[in-house]
């Protein structure tokens, strides 16, 4: 065997090796945040059912700070009685203990019930979070007929925490290469997340090539999936999208429903753009707008 092929060898070896590590140390730290979720939820029951809807008073002010201090002496820090309140709030949000996501922290949650405390940020759809394009230089890869979906993928999961990033706020990493099965046929979402300000799964297929009208299907099939056997008590309607090279709006606009709030296609960009080509992806906007403008003006 030559020593290229060797190294070749030798490489993927490294690769299949590390990707089972990483899912291991994954789902390590998936099962002791459930667990911490889990024990934080039974802390806000016991809590309720000792004090009820009475902890603003003074003899439940006086159990808290008793509780607190206690707790604190026994397991270190992240029982003040601040956190405890959020506790006995966490169970009164979700009094519903099998409903709870298992790929949401401890730290998800309190965003979640602090959203629900001063009020949710406005303007929060799906609408709001999905971009166009996602610019994914962070990869380091080059766009070119010989990129594969495959790569794209596993370039996007070594680099989890800065594709999180570019996602935006509220996602969190759930699986990749997720089988759904039925009538003897297997089909595989290539990544999927939760989006915890949204309260919804986020499906993401990848495409290389040109967006097709099949693409688009599929996509449909996998939300219809996810929104009639995976949603849980609480969850609002998943999203899915397709994050292609080449974007199409004329099959998005002819393929899916006017009313459309589920499916969306968004460009990626494995470099940032130049101030030309900026320049045209605005010119083109603006002329997209204005004649979206003008169509709607002939038919009023």
């Amino acid at each position: 065997m030559e020593s290229g092929d060797r190294e070749l060898i030798d490489t993927r070896l490294y690769d299949d090796v590390r990707e089972v590590l990483q899912l291991a140390r994954s789902k390590t730290y998936s099962a002791v945040n459930y667990a911490m979720v889990e024990a934080y939820w039974n802390i806000g029951k016991l809590i309720f059912d000792t004090i009820g809807t009475d902890g603003r008073s003074e003899s439940g002010k006086q159990l808290m700070k008793y509780l607190s201090d206690r707790l604190t002496i026994d397991f270190g820090k992240g029982f003040d009685e601040s956190n405890l309140r959020y506790m006995r709030k966490f169970y009164l949000t979700f009094p519903n203990l099998n409903a709870l996501r298992h790929e949401l922290s401890w730290t998800h949650y309190r965003m979640i019930l602090r959203d629900e405390i001063i009020g949710k940020e406005p303007g929060q759809t799906p609408l709001d979070i999905v971009k166009d394009p996602y610019v994914l230089e962070f990869l380091g890869l080059r766009q070119n007929n010989d990129l594969y979906e495959a790569q794209l993928e596993q370039a996007l999961v070594t680099h989890i925490q800065k594709f999180l990033l570019e996602l935006g706020r509220g996602f969190t990493f759930e699986a990749r290469q997720k089988l759904i099965s039925f009538d003897g046929e297997h089909y595989y979402i290539d990544l999927v997340f939760y989006n915890y300000l949204l309260r919804c799964f986020v499906l993401i297929d990848l495409k290389t090539g040109r967006l097709t009208h099949q693409d688009l299907g599929q996509m449909q099939m996998y939300v219809n999936y996810y929104t009639r056997e995976m949603m849980n008590d609480g969850d609002n309607p998943p999203i899915g999208i397709l994050l292609c090279a080449d974007e199409s709006e004329s099959v998005v606009k002819y393929t899916l429903p006017e009313d459309n709030t589920q499916i969306f296609a968004s460009k990626y960009k494995l470099y940032l753009p130049t101030e030309e080509e900026l320049c045209r992806e605005i010119d083109t906007g603006q002329r997209l707008i204005a004649e979206t403008i003008r169509i709607e003006d002939e038919t009023d």
